[in-house]
């Protein structure tokens, strides 16, 4: 999709489904039939009143017509044709010769008056709809507009923030080795003084491995941002060839266990059959990563993360669970938006694994299987955990490698 611009592109915009959603109760299209019909009545008791009275009569059209564009620009096209045809009724009954009359004697001209006067009346409530059509659809356009402002004013602030933190911290462990290395090389040397040597170097490994941490951070939240960006442009390219998805899995299974050293991942498969798919394997190791560091960042840390593998038919279904907060039903088709972030649902603090993100690693992951002819989706109840998933086909490549940038 693309959040940063309104509205996703292909997308139609329904304006009747807008207007019966953010309209008041009283202009729903039922009351405009019963406003239609209460305007007829009111029509044949007026007539009737100046036909018992032997009082002039009013302009019946030009009241008719005046009823019907209320109606329509009101209620709709639907309540506005009824308000029509009850009003020439009306007319039909009390004003004119029976219109049927026209008909039998082949009265050219009252024929003529009564199809150009109804189809007037239908052009004039199509206009008037079609009018309030289009206010609807700026209406809507207007507000999508607001929401896109509101929602890219946030992204550059989290942006701001998220890529601010992990540079921060990298430039003080940095000036931290670079003092104690300083303090090491003014030193006087000793015997006595090759212990503390050794622990100085190590405290300064330390450091550095922590900023190599912090920098990696930042690596992949800048790389998550220009994969979101080509995935946008259509540009995100695959190579793909056969690879056996079990040992994809189990990679990225153990990448994962080096990272959250205590974390416990259960991973369930058949060890003896071979899941052959034509993927590009770093971009569904990516997928599968990145499922597995959602369900640790927001399960508790003395829970398990279970990955299974199973075979459906001429598909195979990669299934990622914890025992997290769940997601309520109106957030589970939202998260896969790009810069979307659920709120209220906060990550553990003793995860294991890094807590920075910009909310377009789901959407990444989407984007990928999509193009690898598969699905996601996720099956989740609040306070019951959730079950992140793809799916893939089980076909052979038609070449032995091959590139890709198949349009979303």
């Amino acid at each position: 999709m693309d959040e940063t611009r309104g509205r996703p592109p292909g997308r139609k915009i329904h304006w009747h489904t807008y207007a019966l959603n953010h309209r008041s109760a009283w202009r729903h299209p039922l009351v405009g039939y019963v406003v239609g019909f209460l305007l007829a009545v009111s029509g044949l008791l007026s007539g009737l009143t100046h036909w018992h009275n032997s009082m002039p009569a009013f302009i019946p059209s030009t009241l008719l017509n005046l009823y019907m564009i209320c109606v329509a620009f009101t209620w709709g096209f639907g309540p506005a044709i009824f308000t029509l045809g009850a009003g020439l009724l009306v007319i039909d009954l009390l004003y004119v010769e029976p219109y049927a009359m026209f008909f039998r004697r082949g009265d050219f001209y009252g024929v003529v008056f009564f199809v150009f006067f109804a189809l007037a009346g239908i052009i004039i409530a199509a206009m008037v709809q079609q009018r309030e059509a289009a206010r609807v659809q700026a209406q809507q356009m207007a507000e999508e507009a607001r929401e896109a402002q509101h929602r890219l004013e946030n992204f550059i602030g989290l942006v701001s923030h998220e890529l601010k933190t992990p540079l921060a911290a990298t430039q003080g462990t940095v000036q931290l080795a670079k003092r104690k290395l300083r303090r090491y090389e003014t030193d006087p040397l000793g015997p006595e003084q090759q212990e503390r040597n050794n622990q100085i170097i190590r405290s300064v490994q330390q450091a550095l491995n922590n900023a190599y941490s912090q920098t990696t951070v930042q690596t992949r939240l800048v790389n998550d941002l220009l994969d979101a960006s080509r995935i946008h442009g259509q540009k995100l390219r695959l190579i793909q060839k056969p690879c056996e998805l079990n040992q994809i899995v189990r990679a990225a299974v153990e990448n994962q266990r080096a990272i959250a050293v205590n974390r416990r991942i259960e991973l369930e498969e058949d060890p003896d059959t071979r899941l052959i798919v034509c993927v590009d394997a770093d971009r569904i190791g990516q997928v599968i990563a990145n499922y597995l560091s959602n369900a640790l960042k927001y399960s508790p840390a003395d829970r398990p993360v279970s990955v299974r593998l199973r075979q459906d038919g001429e598909r195979v279904k990669v299934l990622v669970s914890d025992e997290g907060p769940g997601l309520p039903p109106q957030e589970q088709e939202r998260i896969w938006t790009r810069f979307y972030r659920v709120s209220g649902i906060h990550s553990q603090h003793n995860s294991g694994v890094p807590h920075v993100g910009l909310g377009v690693g789901l959407h990444l992951c989407k984007g990928i299987i999509e193009q690898h002819h598969g699905e996601v989706g996720v099956d989740s109840e609040l306070g019951e955990g959730s079950t992140f998933w793809f799916t893939l086909p089980l076909q052979e490549c038609v070449q032995p490698i091959f590139e890709t940038a198949v349009p979303l």
